[in-house]
């Protein structure tokens, strides 16, 4: 329940203030457990505009050392960490757009 909060959450912040910036927002199933054919009605009920994607054997899960989901990862265009953000809590997504912005702010310099 609290990975669906987090993607509404952060899938409204993405639309109204990072998508025209060029932004993109990609969605990761990490329990292991899920299938295509459980995650896209979820996906398609919400009407995401995001790629959302599975990932199967947990490889990523491990290779990003994801203990506690949701976890939100925002990397740069060079896949630079920007942020890290572990769980979720209302508001959260706030500060994670703002610290996208400071960063797009940043390089734009």
């Amino acid at each position: 329940m609290k990975c669906r909060q987090s993607l509404d959450a952060m899938h409204e912040v993405w639309q109204e203030s990072l998508k025209d910036k060029g932004v993109k927002m990609v969605a990761v199933c990490v329990d292991g457990t899920g299938s295509w054919d459980q995650i896209k009605p979820l996906v398609d009920g919400n009407a995401w505009e995001f790629e959302t994607y599975i990932d199967v054997n947990c490889d990523l899960k491990r290779a990003m050392n994801v203990n506690n989901v949701p976890c939100t990862i925002i990397l740069d265009d060079l896949r630079g960490l920007i942020c890290r953000h572990d769980g979720y809590c209302t508001g959260s997504e706030a500060l994670i757009c703002k610290k996208v912005q400071s960063h797009l702010y940043a390089s734009a310099d």
